[in-house]
């Protein structure tokens, strides 16, 4: 079932990428899956200061 899901997700034509995340969505949801974070807030923030640097008012 991955497989499918993962070769949908690369096609775009007439919109069926919406159809395959739909698919994907509803397989992660069933599993009750749950994001691993690698990376706390704080250590975001030290990581991209350079992309995102602070204005001081």
């Amino acid at each position: 079932m991955l497989d499918t899901i993962v070769s949908e997700l690369y096609c775009s034509f007439n919109g069926a990428w919406l159809v395959a995340h739909a698919v994907w969505q509803a397989h992660r949801d069933q599993l009750n899956a749950t994001i691993h974070w690698q990376f706390t807030t704080d250590t975001a923030r030290v990581k991209l200061r350079q992309l995102y640097p602070s204005i001081e008012v």
